[in-house]
Order: C-alpha cells, then structure tokens, then sequence
C-alpha cells in the first residue's frame, strides 16, 4: 500500500448556518458545498473554526434537503 489518501476539493458556496459550537473550536455547520468542482450539495458537518480540518459529514441533494424539511416540521410543529 502506496500510503496514498485522497482528499477531495471542495469549496463552500454559502454558508447557510451554525448548528453548534464547541469550546474546542470546533463547529457544527450547515453549508453549500461544491465537492471536485460538481454541483453544489447541501453538508452538515463538524468543522474547526478556520476550515482547516473537517469530520465526516452528510450531503443532501435540494430535493432531499426540502423532503427532510418536511418530514422535521412535521415532526417538531406543534
């Protein structure tokens, strides 16, 4: 094994919100993220505060994003 590990290019669009911040530096975001230069996808993920370093994430498409939107205001409107 070459050691070789990949790391993808990405570029934040917009930044559309802070779900939690830590002491530690470190926090959760919700941004428009283009990853290898495609189309842009909706990330949640943990990042340190200068976007150095970055966690695992997960990507929505729009229509993903809108259909999970739904399903939480149904869930948490009262």
């Amino acid at each position: 094994m070459s050691g070789y590990k990949y790391r993808p290019e990405f570029e934040i669009i917009e930044s559309l919100g802070v779900l939690d911040i830590r002491k530690n530096g470190w926090r959760t975001e919700v941004n428009l993220i283009s990853w290898d230069k495609g189309p842009p996808v909706i990330d949640i993920r943990d990042w340190l505060f200068d976007h150095s370093r970055k966690s695992k994430g997960v990507n929505f498409t729009e229509a993903q994003a809108a259909a999970l939107a739904v399903i939480l205001s149904r869930k948490y409107s009262s």
